[in-house]
């Protein structure tokens, strides 16, 4: 019996970075070379028909699905060259890990290649200081959470140079989790007063303060907003939060649009549940390429 994160064999593929001129029967054309197609469709914008850059291609054979990942991922196509892997199936956990602890020399392609032998990598961002120099932390994303757990495994604590510490690989949500653990914990034992009690320390404990100076209670922060530019003319509110749930829970996207003609004006605001996956937002998207610009990634200031 087969386990794992995938109890039927994969037939569908996600196919990013496609040229934004390129037609459906075109994406069609090329990968029935490796055998017959189930549906094959390029996402595109309901309003305007112009393509976002990806799609999705389905095989009757998963053995077709994966001579398609081996055969044309990396494909020349116009002026970029396409990225193909398996698509990750609603509510599977994400491949996404967190690495610290390489050589400073190093550069994405070293990475990628440290990484690869145990899946098919979706993308690779080396965290870089304002100079331009290495900050020796990366996020690794595959398109599988089992190929992330097998790198775990190979490859946390591994010691990769004698002169930098042992390498830190692990899932990139389990630093939220840590976090969120540890508030627990802080928490943990510490009952709840009913309002009788309540009450009864109120009437019986000193209070060296009048009543109008009590100190307010703190209020808790608003979720993270983060301001987004260079999404470009085409860019709505369902793209951005493809893109960001990669990183965290979207709780909200918006796109600033033209009074009078409804057309964006290349930016937007995305908001996340939680400060931690922002930043990892902000890390990971800042700079990432779309209609041939980089991102700005912030966070969201009274300027905006």
């Amino acid at each position: 019996m087969e386990t794992g994160e995938h109890a039927s064999p994969q037939v569908n593929l996600i196919v990013n970075y496609l040229p934004q001129t390129l037609a459906d029967s075109e994406l069609a054309e090329i990968f029935s070379t490796v055998g017959p197609l189930r549906n094959c469709k390029i996402v595109r914008d309901r309003k305007t028909n112009l393509s976002f850059g990806f799609g999705f291609v389905e095989y009757g054979n998963p053995q077709h699905a994966s001579q398609a990942i081996n055969r044309l991922n990396g494909l020349a196509l116009k002026n970029k060259r396409i990225k193909v892997a398996y698509s990750r199936p609603s509510g599977e956990k994400s491949g996404n890990l967190y690495v610290k602890g390489f050589p400073k020399q190093w550069g994405e392609d070293n990475l990628i290649s440290l990484f690869q032998q145990f899946g098919s990598i979706v993308q690779c961002r080396i965290l870089r200081e304002k100079s331009g120099s290495s900050k020796a932390t990366a996020f690794v994303l595959y398109d599988k959470y089992s190929s992330a757990q097998q790198a775990i495994e190979s490859l946390n604590n591994l010691q990769l140079d004698a002169s930098c510490e042992s390498l830190c690989v692990k899932l990139a949500q389990d630093i939220n989790e840590k976090r969120e653990k540890n508030e627990m914990l802080n928490n943990y034992n510490r009952p709840t007063p009913s309002p009788l009690m309540r009450q009864l320390k109120a009437n019986y404990r000193y209070n060296p303060f009048p009543a109008k100076t009590q100190p307010a209670p703190v209020p808790q922060p608003p979720p993270p907003c983060l301001f987004v530019y260079n999404i470009g003319p085409y860019y709505n509110e369902t793209a951005l939060i493809q893109l960001f749930s990669n990183y965290g829970n979207v709780l909200n996207s918006n796109v600033i649009r033209e009074a009078g003609t409804g057309k964006s004006k290349g930016y937007g605001f995305v908001t996340m549940s939680d400060y931690q996956q922002a930043v990892q937002a902000i890390q990971a998207l800042n700079g990432y390429t779309i209609y041939d610009k980089p991102l700005q990634v912030s966070f969201k200031t009274d300027k905006y």
